[in-house]
């Protein structure tokens, strides 16, 4: 999925939907997490996950686990 199928999927959101925690689901372990975007740094965007020089790339972390 791109960032831009996942704006497209957010754009269909309910307005009390966007205003609940991003969440994330482990389907390995079957646990939910709460989620947050960072920006990669320069090195890790480039050299691993292929964003063009001086594109800093979006990524998806989980922070807290959601019980």
């Amino acid at each position: 999925m791109t960032y831009r199928e996942l704006l497209e999927e957010l754009l269909k959101f309910s307005e009390e939907q966007l205003d609940l925690t991003v969440t994330y689901l482990d389907t390995v372990d079957d646990e939910y997490y709460q989620a947050e975007i960072i920006a990669a740094d320069e090195e890790t965007s480039e050299g691993h996950l292929g964003a063009p020089e001086g594109v800093p790339h979006p990524v998806i972390v989980h922070c807290e686990y959601i019980q």
